[in-house]
């Protein structure tokens, strides 16, 4: 009962922490009205809104943050099945 409560509460607090990061983007995004100038090795980009720039970078953390979770997942997987595998050849 003790960890329902526990996983419920953790979950609740995930959602209010990505909704606050949220809200704080929106409210910089709406108070900045500048410009900025990136530079890559190869590739530069002039007078790109600072609003652009943050919700890019957001999404790409994003996304990089669930290759890197699915990778260990996958990873987890397959570690599972083959200890399955093995545990199925011993006891059969």
């Amino acid at each position: 009962m003790l960890s329902t409560w526990y996983k419920r509460l953790k979950l609740a607090l995930g959602i209010l922490f990505v909704l606050a990061v949220f809200a704080y983007i929106v409210t910089f995004v709406i108070s900045n009205n500048t410009t900025a100038d990136i530079d890559f090795i190869f590739v530069q980009f002039t007078e790109m809104p600072v609003e652009l720039l943050l919700i890019v970078s957001f999404i790409l953390g994003a996304f990089a943050g669930l290759l890197a979770a699915s990778v260990l997942l996958f990873k987890a997987f397959r570690k599972n099945k083959r200890l399955q595998r093995q545990y199925t050849q011993h006891i059969g």
